[in-house]
C-alpha cells in the first residue's frame, strides 16, 4: 500500500505555452493521394526526467539527456513537419523517481505539461497515490488525458475523456486511451476504490464504429505487447497502437495482423519516431522508423525543461541527500534467476523483522545503483512505491508451487533470502532448505515480504490470513538496515541452482 510522505511539494510556474489542439467532428478526408503523418511516443517514463548516467539495450553506457533532451526533440521534429507529427504518450509518466511520490505525481504533471503531448493515455501507475491525489494532480493537465476502459462504479461514461479527434493536414485521426485489463491485478485494490474496468477489446470495438470514417485509428494502450498483439488480432480495424506497460524496447514497428505496434522501452531513454504513409480512407499504407535514443547529445536542452527539472531535483536533494551507507559492488538487476540486489533486499527484511524466509518481487527493484555512497534518494528509487513489510504465514507445499510457477515462466522472478532451491534438469524445484533443514510441505514458514507481494503469495484459503505490518515501508526498513551495515557487501551465492541445495 502507498504511504504519502508529509513533505509539501512546491508547484512550479508553467514556462511555456502548450500548443492548441483542434478537435474537430468526423468526415471524409479531403484528397486521394499517399500523405504523411509523423508520430512521435514515448511511453512509461516513470518520473525519469532529469540528466543522468543510463544504459541503453542493457549493455550501452550513455549520459541521458532527460525531458529536456526530450522536449527539444520533440519540438524540432514539429518543426521540421508542421502540421503533419503527433506526439503521443503510453502512460505511467507518475511512479519511479522521489519528486513523483514527494508530490503526488503533481510534479510529473508539469513536466508534462512542457512536453506538450497532442494525447495520454493513463497507466496503472498514475493509480499508486489513490484516486483523489490523481484528480488533484491532473487537474492541472493542459494535454488531454483518454481512458476509455476505465470507469467510476454507478456512471455511465468514463470518468476521463475516452477518446479524441485530431485532424493532421487532410488527415483526421481517431485516438482511444486505453488502460490494462489487469488494473486491479497490478495496483492495491485499496487505491481504486469505486473504479471498475471494461473490457478492452469490447470498449474498442464500440470505438471504431464510432469513428470510421476516421484515416487512421490509433489506441493508446497500457496493456503491455503481448496484450496489444492479441488486441491487434482480435479487433479487426485498429491501424496502430502505441504501446506501453511491459517496457518493451521495439526498435522497428511491428506488424501484427494489419496492425501496426510500437513501444519504447521505459524511463525516458528512447523516443519513437514512426514515419506513417496514409492513403485517405484506406488506413497505413506503410509505416517506418525507430527509436531515437534521448541521449544528452542529440540535441540541445530545452532551456524552460530544464529550468523545471533543476528546480524540481533541487528540492528532492534538500530533502533526500544524506549519505545512508556505502555499497561495495553495484547492484545490478536481471531479467532472470539471482541478483545481488535482490539477494540483499531479500536478506534485509528478513533480518529486520526476524522471518524465516523473505521474498522480494523482480518487478520491484526499479533501477541499478552504481557502487559508492548511497544516499536517501537512491533508495526511494530502488524501492519507490512505500509498501508496507508484513510478515505471514505460508505453507512449503505454496513456496514450491509459487517457484514453480516462476521457473514455468522461464526463470526466477521471486528473490528470496533464507531459502536455497535444486533446481532439477527441468527447472522446476527439486530439494528445498530452510535455514539448512529441507523444508516441509505441510509446514507454514513465516515469510517477510511487502503487502504488495503478500496478494501475489496468498492464496483464496488464505482470505482470513492476516499478516503481521511492521508499520514501515519497504524503503525505511532497508535504509534501516544499511545504516547497521555501514558498508553493503551483497553477493550472488546459487541460492537457486542445479545439483543440490547447499546449507548457509
Amino acid at each position: 500500500m502507498t504511504r504519502h510522505s508529509s513533505f509539501q511539494f512546491r508547484p512550479l510556474a508553467l514556462r511555456a505555452l502548450v500548443p492548441f489542439v483542434v478537435l474537430l467532428g468526423l468526415g471524409l478526408a479531403c484528397g486521394g493521394r499517399e500523405q504523411m503523418l509523423v508520430v512521435l511516443h514515448t511511453n512509461d517514463m516513470h518520473a525519469w526526467f532529469a540528466p543522468r548516467k543510463g544504459v541503453l539495450d542493457d549493455t550501452t553506457q550513455v549520459d541521458l539527456g532527460g525531458a529536456p533532451v526530450l522536449a527539444a526533440l520533440v519540438r524540432r521534429y514539429r518543426e521540421e513537419n508542421p502540421g503533419a507529427t503527433l506526439y503521443l504518450d503510453g502512460g505511467d509518466f507518475f511512479q519511479g523517481t522521489p519528486i513523483s511520490t514527494l508530490s503526488e505525481g503533481l510534479a510529473c504533471v508539469e513536466v508534462m505539461n512542457l512536453l506538450a503531448p497532442d494525447a495520454v493515455s493513463l497507466g496503472n501507475h498514475e493509480f499508486d497515490y489513490g484516486m483523489v491525489a490523481q484528480r488533484r494532480a491532473l487537474d492541472h493537465a493542459v494535454f488531454p488525458v483518454l481512458q476509455a476502459n476505465v470507469r467510476m462504479i454507478g456512471r455511465p461514461h468514463p470518468y476521463a475523456q475516452s477518446d479524441l479527434v485530431v485532424r493532421r493536414g487532410n488527415l483526421q485521426v481517431a485516438i482511444l486511451g486505453l488502460n490494462t485489463d489487469e488494473l486491479f491485478s497490478v495496483t492495491d485494490p485499496r487505491l481504486l476504490n469505486g473504479v471498475r474496468v471494461d473490457s478492452s477489446h469490447a470498449v474498442a470495438r464500440k470505438w471504431l464504429k464510432r469513428v470510421q470514417s476516421a484515416d487512421v485509428k490509433i489506441c493508446l494502450s497500457h496493456g503491455g505487447f503481448r496484450a496489444d498483439s492479441l488486441l491487434a488480432l482480435a479487433v479487426e480495424g485498429i491501424d496502430y497502437i502505441v504501446g506501453a506497460h511491459s517496457h518493451t524496447v521495439l526498435h522497428k514497428p511491428v506488424q501484427v495482423g494489419k496492425t501496426w505496434i510500437v513501444q519504447a522501452g521505459d524511463q525516458g531513454r528512447w523516443l519513437g519516431v514512426d514515419t506513417l504513409y496514409v492513403k485517405p480512407g484506406r488506413g497505413i499504407r506503410r509505416a517506418g522508423g525507430g527509436l531515437v535514443p534521448i541521449t544528452a547529445k542529440a540535441a540541445p536542452a530545452a532551456e524552460d525543461v530544464a529550468a523545471l527539472v533543476k528546480a524540481q531535483e533541487e528540492q528532492v536533494n534538500s530533502r533526500l541527500g544524506g549519505v545512508v551507507a556505502t555499497l561495495a559492488t553495484p547492484f545490478m538487476r536481471t531479467r532472470r534467476g539471482e541478483s545481488a540486489v535482490g539477494n540483499w533486499l531479500c536478506a534485509a527484511i528478513r533480518l529486520e523483522t526476524g522471518a524465516e524466509i523473505a521474498l522480494w518481487n523482480n518487478g520491484g527493484i526499479r533501477r541499478d545503483l552504481s557502487a559508492g555512497p548511497l544516499k536517501e534518494r537512491d533508495f526511494w528509487e530502488l524501492s519507490p512505491f512505500g509498501n508496507e513489510v508484513v510478515v505471514a504465514p505460508v505453507k512449503g507445499s505454496r513456496l514450491r508451487a509459487l517457484l514453480s510457477q516462476e521457473a514455468g515462466r522461464g526463470g526466477a522472478h521471486m528473490h528470496f533470502d533464507g531459502l536455497r532451491v535444486a533446481a532439477g534438469p527441468d527447472g522446476l524445484p527439486g530439494v528445498m532448505l530452510v535455514g539448512g533443514k529441507p523444508m516441509e510441505e505441510s509446514r507454514s514458514y513465516r515469510v517477510a515480504m511487502t503487502d504488495y507481494v503478500w496478494g501475489l503469495v496468498k492464496e483464496e484459503g488464505d482470505s482470513l490470513t492476516v499478516p503481521v505490518g511492521s508499520g514501515v515501508v519497504d524503503r525505511d526498513m532497508l535504509m534501516a538496515r544499511a545504516r547497521k551495515e555501514k558498508t553493503i557487501r551483497a553477493v550472488v551465492d546459487g541460492r537457486w541452482g542445479p545439483g543440490e541445495a547447499r546449507g548457509r
